[in-house]
């Protein structure tokens, strides 16, 4: 099973400068995804209005994620050998959670 969470900020009501109520605004820091995948997940943060290549914009907002710098992978609640960048970890615990071992040749001869 698959499944993908996004926790929004809780938004911010600002009053209409003509007095007639308020504006609801959610701003887009502060807003958590976490990606579920059987036991493993990943965890993302870092959110920034997204613009295309040479200022290209898009008819919508669109939001681009980021995964978390500090730890963003976990196995069973557990963290998954830090020394590795975020998509190496994803697959080795992807891997584990199946029951599959994976070693990383290191092109000398050796795995590790």
């Amino acid at each position: 099973m698959t499944v993908l969470t996004i926790e929004q900020k809780a938004p911010e009501l600002r009053v209409k400068p003509d007095g007639t109520g308020y504006d609801v605004h959610v701003p887009y820091n502060g807003t958590r995804a976490q990606l579920q995948i059987g036991n493993v997940s990943v965890a993302f943060d870092d959110r920034n209005g997204f613009r295309g290549e040479d200022g290209e914009t898009y008819g919508a907002v669109y939001v681009q994620l980021g995964e978390n710098t500090d730890d963003p992978v976990r196995l069973n609640g557990g963290s998954v050998d830090p020394g590795r960048g975020c998509a190496e970890k994803l697959l080795y615990a992807l891997a584990a959670d199946l029951g599959f071992r994976v070693e990383r040749d290191n092109h000398d001869g050796h795995s590790s």
